[in-house]
């Protein structure tokens, strides 16, 4: 046997695939006497109902859907068609794999303006010192991280295209939908992927130890697939990219189209995704990653009654604990979330790319350790699985790699970052020189120089060396005095419109995140004194005697909870804004920002700051300490902060400890 083929064998998959393991490989010794070529054949199997196992939650909605009109049983159920890229970057992409499976991809789209351009990510989450353990604040503590994809979306122009990048609407990366479940992981356990692989459908002669292999494994078959170690993940994503890829090739040299989506002249690939990516995309794509998101621990979703946007509840999102010795449980039986991605917490946990890092109060810490798990699992600790929480995992053990039978795969797609070059209704063709790639490049740094991000070409040190070098020519007399006065002239006016382009805007900026911070410190103080009224009036009308029976339901203890609740959740929203505002501020030259809060103070912004002058003083306090702490807000600042601007906090806990 092969080292690979070992590998593979020794992944203690968690649940029905160990017991026909070694029946299934005996059995694909005997079979497999030729690599099988690459086909151009049907892309995918005949089977009607293929969604049952790869895209379960489109089977539950179909078999809702069938019941609502009277079906009494499945059999007339069609899953939809399955469809690759075919040149195009669909929101909804259908790759086969070997013996009839599928895998199901959603398009994560990250909103861009041009072409490194990206979204900055409020990734984990908030911790609380005095209850949890120092590794876990310092594993999944707040953290940013810049996000983009790498196929290009475009009004403009087709996308993917060469053409789509001179006005780009968003760069996208493609996330599987649901974990590798045990009838997929099967596929690459038995050796059927890599590029000499089975084909893609199932009655194939070489699929027949597979097809058995599947009926073992019984209602498991679905379950996501537990037991990877983070090499496992890497080597089935290259087999699997392998194998899409030796059909893709086959598909050109046969003028059809790539199944795998393209990015101008280069092919996108399975991989595992970055910790950012997953993060980006479980908790739902750009506006669910910002900093006043940050506070919500499970991934939004589409209420199923009124359609509005909400945070999950646990068990709406979370498989649930799997019975007896099993390690995870079926994926897709769990509400999606705004993207379409399901078992985003729960079930297995995930792994990425990405090695594990310790997340500083400032940013992650420099030190790299084993590799990263995201979401949680069901089968321990299911009450803590979040979209912020980051776990460790050893890469080795002392008996070999490091495996743990509740780690899964999701896997990505991307491509490289550097492509080469295909206009629209161009051939699907590798290695072409792509100037235009680099001209948008170019034009893109540029406007972000202009911008003020990075070593501005005009930055006002460049231009002042400029300067004084003209200046020192002029004192040794090696150039015409009148050139060299005309040549300062010039480079004075470009140091003073300069300065005062980036000072205006600075302090612009400035100034309007001083009016959010204290305009969401008001906005605290409100929404909880607002809280402790109602539920004064609450326990008033409680104690006031009889009550009807509407009454009494409008006021029930779980109704009230949940009121309050929504509210605890506005007020840490506007929290974590503003501390995001806070920390901002503190990273800014000292004597700047305190001239931009002395106008406040003055009532000179213009903003009607003076009439909220408490809330401006307390935050001026607060501005002071976190630069005092160099912009590490440590989790004691955080609570004392949230008391002193929350000002009936603990008269809310103390009068009404239901409600806390």
């Amino acid at each position: 046997m092969t080292d690979s083929a070992d590998r593979r064998n020794r992944v203690r998959w968690g649940g029905g695939a160990g017991r026909v393991l070694g029946a299934a490989m005996a059995l694909i010794a005997g079979i497999w006497a030729e690599p099988a070529a690459a086909q151009t054949g049907p892309a995918f199997g005949a089977d009607p109902q293929w969604c049952r196992l790869d895209d379960p939650g489109t089977w539950r909605r179909l078999r809702q859907e069938a019941a609502e009109a009277g079906a009494s049983d499945t059999s007339g159920i069609v899953c939809p068609e399955r469809r690759g890229a075919e040149g195009a970057l669909p929101e909804r992409l259908h790759l086969p794999m070997p013996c009839g499976r599928t895998m199901v991809f959603q398009r994560i789209d990250v909103p861009v303006e041009h072409m490194l351009d990206q979204v900055v990510g409020a990734f984990g989450r908030r911790v609380d010192l005095a209850s949890e353990t120092v590794q876990t604040s310092l594993s999944s503590g707040p953290w940013a991280e810049a996000v983009s994809g790498g196929f290009t979306l475009s009004d403009q122009a087709p996308d993917g295209v060469t053409e789509a990048m001179a006005k780009p609407s968003a760069r996208a990366y493609y996330l599987a939908r649901y974990e590798t479940t045990e009838a997929q992981a099967l596929v690459w356990s038995m050796g059927l992927l890599g590029r000499d692989g089975a084909p893609a459908q199932a009655d194939a002669p070489a699929c027949a130890a597979y097809r058995d292999a599947l009926a073992a494994l019984g209602p498991r078959a679905d379950a996501a697939a537990g037991g990877f170690s983070w090499f496992d993940g890497i080597a089935f994503s290259r087999d699997y990219a392998e194998w899409l890829l030796a059909r893709d090739a086959a598909r050109i040299a046969d003028g059809l189209k790539p199944l795998s989506p393209w990015e101008q002249g280069s092919t996108g690939a399975p991989r595992l995704p970055s910790e950012a990516e997953w993060e980006y995309a479980a908790r739902g794509g750009a506006a669910a990653s910002t900093p006043q998101t940050q506070s919500l621990s499970l991934p939004q979703i589409l209420d199923p009654l009124s359609g509005e946007v909400r945070e999950a509840q646990l068990d709406e999102v979370c498989a649930p604990a799997p019975v007896g010795t099993e390690a995870t449980g079926p994926v897709g039986r769990r509400l999606p979330n705004l993207l379409g991605l399901h078992d985003v917490v729960c079930n297995a946990e995930e792994m990425t790319l990405d090695l594990f890092r310790m997340s500083r109060p400032d940013g992650m810490h420099g030190q790299v350790g084993g590799y990263v798990t995201r979401g949680g699992g069901s089968k321990a600790g299911r009450e803590q699985a979040t979209v912020g929480l980051r776990v460790e995992k050893e890469l080795f053990r002392l008996e070999g790699v490091g495996r743990v039978n509740t780690v899964g795969v999701r896997l990505a797609i991307g491509t490289t970052a550097f492509t080469g070059r295909r206009d629209a209704d161009g051939p699907f063709e590798e290695g072409l020189a792509n100037e235009p790639l680099n001209e948008a490049l170019t034009a893109a740094r540029d406007r972000l120089v202009e911008a003020g991000v990075g070593p501005e070409r005009d930055s006002r040190a460049d231009l002042g060396r400029e300067l004084a070098e003209l200046r020192d020519r002029l004192r040794d007399q090696t150039l015409d005095r009148e050139e060299l006065t005309a040549q300062v002239a010039s480079l004075t006016q470009r140091v003073e419109a300069l300065n005062t382009r980036l000072n205006d805007g600075a302090r612009d900026k400035a100034r309007q995140l001083i009016r959010a911070g204290v305009v969401a410190g008001n906005l605290i103080d409100r929404v909880g004194r607002n809280m402790y009224f109602v539920l004064g009036e609450r326990r008033t009308l409680m104690q006031g005697g009889a009550l009807s029976d509407t009454q009494r339901k409008a006021l029930a203890l779980d109704v009230w909870q949940a009121r309050m609740g929504e509210n605890a959740r506005r007020i840490n929203a506007t929290f974590d804004l503003y501390l995001a505002i806070q920390i901002e501020l503190s990273q800014e030259p000292e004597g700047f920002v305190s001239d931009q809060l002395a106008a406040a103070r003055n009532g000179l912004v213009g903003d009607g700051l003076e009439t909220f002058s408490d809330n401006l003083a307390l935050f001026i306090a607060h501005q002071t300490e976190a630069r005092a702490a160099r912009s590490a807000v440590t989790e004691t600042m955080r609570l004392r902060w949230l008391d002193q601007l929350d000002t009936v906090r603990g008269l809310r806990a103390r009068e009404f400890p239901d409600f806390r």
